[in-house]
Formats: structure tokens, C-alpha cells, sequence
């Protein structure tokens, strides 16, 4: 059986700190418009392809377990 909880904090409505941002041309401040593209899962990794509706850069996000740290890396394709 799995069991679900509740976050602890409430997310209401879409927020600016919650978004990702373009890390070519988005500084956090206005509003970004990341389309996921393509996804990968290899082991314990995943790797999400965005495109921005702004400036039409491709990244991808890299999710990384390494001894049980999950790491973050934006790469342009």
C-alpha cells in the first residue's frame, strides 16, 4: 500500500518562486515560459528537455542521485 501526505506548505495559484526559469534568459523576475520537451530516466537519473517560449533556447535539467544528495544541473542542449 502506498501512503500519501500532504505538503507542508500550501501552493496556491502559480507564484514566481515557483517556476523554473530559462536559465538562458530568465532572471527570476518575470515570467518564464518553459515547455518540457522530452524526458529521459536512466537508473536513478532523470534529464527534462525544455524549451523557452522567449528565446527559443533548449535546456535540460539533470536530477542526479550521488549518496543520497539529489543534484540539479541545467545544460544547453
Amino acid at each position: 500500500m502506498i501512503a500519501f501526505t500532504q505538503p507542508n506548505v500550501a501552493l496556491i495559484g502559480y507564484t514566481n518562486e515557483l517556476m523554473l526559469h530559462c536559465p538562458k534568459c530568465g532572471d527570476g523576475k518575470d515570467e518564464s515560459y518553459l515547455h518540457l520537451q522530452d524526458f529521459n530516466k536512466n537508473g536513478e537519473d532523470v534529464s527534462l528537455d525544455y524549451s523557452c517560449e522567449f528565446c527559443g533556447n533548449t535546456s535540460t535539467l539533470y536530477l542526479r542521485q550521488h549518496k543520497g544528495h539529489t543534484e540539479l544541473l541545467w545544460s544547453d542542449k
